[in-house]
């Protein structure tokens, strides 16, 4: 088997259990929740052969694509989850006395679509005796939101959550040290170190009612208005309806759509080329996937490699009409996917990363395409007729 999936593979089993990373990182969880796991944990559980190896025997390539395809382990997400937690509980009681904020949790953590066993976490820290609403919006025009109060007449968003930063600041700044605690950020007060096992993002921030949310009353159309320190400014992003709309086109695809994400994003990962991928973010990798049909990349048992092939073609199509791919708009719709042309460019490298996989694989499971025999199928046909059994 070449080598080079042989290397990508090792890296990807590495980044999906973080090495003795994971092993703290799970053992830490354990002694916070001894009813987690009944057995002890070490280095050599966090490696421990997952489905997907077993799976694909000794193919190097079809094992690659099976696991970049996979969750992360849900003992991983859980302990990074409750990493996150920890700081929520202990800022939620430090903070009751002075503000009042609230926490949600946002990010590719919460979404299953992260590809680390150590993954950052974002926990939007949301101060709720402060919001800010469209004039726009149907409750607005309605008078609903009643008049402004005057003590925050003249306030500026920025200057509230200002306030609400300093003080999560100062409080986890006694609670884990200045060495643990990076106030520097610009959106977020970042939690390293010693004291944590993955790194927590703490990003200050106040709600906002848009057009939509006056109209549905949906919460997972509430904006969030984040702080911005070094423009003490706040920008607004839709993180919950974002969350949502992929959610639900994953749902339809019977879990192909964020299968397909993790793919593109572990390419992405381990690609030779990884250095000229610059713009595109994990972001835009599944704001594209979002807009594939879900039906061609359903998840029947077994079937991921005919979701391989069908996101091959439905990249490839997508990209053959540029123009329409520059009129693309992200999941929450706040901005175009392709907001710089460089990113076009960066999206065709990874469809042949995707090509060169599909085509190694099927080499794996068909002998006539291993021959490059005149009789041989093409590799898409091979792998929508492959089926790889559950273990």
């Amino acid at each position: 088997m070449s080598t080079n999936y042989a290397n990508k593979l090792h890296s990807l089993q590495a980044r999906r259990t973080g090495g003795t990373g994971g092993a703290r990182l799970l053992s830490k969880h354990m002694a916070m929740d001894s009813r987690v796991y009944a057995d002890s944990v070490s280095t050599r559980d966090s490696l421990a052969t997952e489905s997907y190896q077993v799976r694909a025997g000794n193919k190097s390539a079809t094992s690659f694509a099976l696991g970049a395809m996979q969750e992360v382990e849900k003992r991983f997400t859980d302990a990074a989850l409750a990493e996150a937690d920890r700081v929520k509980r202990y800022l939620q009681g430090k903070l009751r006395s002075r503000l009042k904020a609230e926490f949600e949790l946002q990010g590719s953590v919460p979404m299953n679509l992260h590809i680390e066993g150590i993954s950052d976490v974002d926990l939007l820290c949301l101060r709720t005796d402060y919001r800010t609403y469209s004039p726009k919006g149907e409750s607005a025009k309605a008078g609903k939101y009643g008049s402004w109060p005057a003590e925050l007449e003249g306030v500026e968003p920025a200057d509230w959550l200002l306030e609400l930063r300093a003080d999560a600041e100062r409080h986890l700044v006694e609670c884990y040290g200045e060495s643990s605690v990076n106030t520097k950020s610009n959106k977020s007060i970042g939690l390293s170190g010693p004291s944590f096992s993955v790194k927590v993002d703490v990003v200050p921030a106040h709600w906002y009612h848009g057009v939509e949310y006056q109209r549905s009353k949906d919460e997972s159309d509430k904006g969030v208005s984040i702080y911005v320190l070094n423009e003490h400014k706040t920008v607004t992003n839709y993180p919950f309806r974002y969350m949502r709309e992929v959610k639900s086109v994953d749902d339809q695809s019977n879990g192909g759509i964020k299968s397909s994400i993790r793919l593109l994003k572990n390419l992405r990962a381990d690609s030779d080329a990884k250095g000229d991928i610059r713009l595109l973010s994990s972001y835009d990798i599944a704001a594209l996937v979002y807009h594939l049909d879900p039906q061609q990349l359903f998840l029947n048992e077994g079937s991921e490699l005919r979701v391989m092939a069908r996101l091959e073609q439905r990249l490839a199509a997508l990209c053959h009409d540029e123009a329409a791919l520059m009129k693309l708009r992200t999941p929450d719709d706040t901005r175009y996917i392709i907001n710089a042309r460089e990113k076009v460019a960066e999206i065709k490298i990874i469809i042949q990363e995707l090509k060169g996989l599909n085509e190694m694989v099927a080499e794996e499971n068909d002998a006539s395409y291993a021959r490059k025999s005149h009789f041989a199928q093409d590799a898409g046909e091979i792998l929508t007729n492959t089926r790889i059994p559950l273990v």
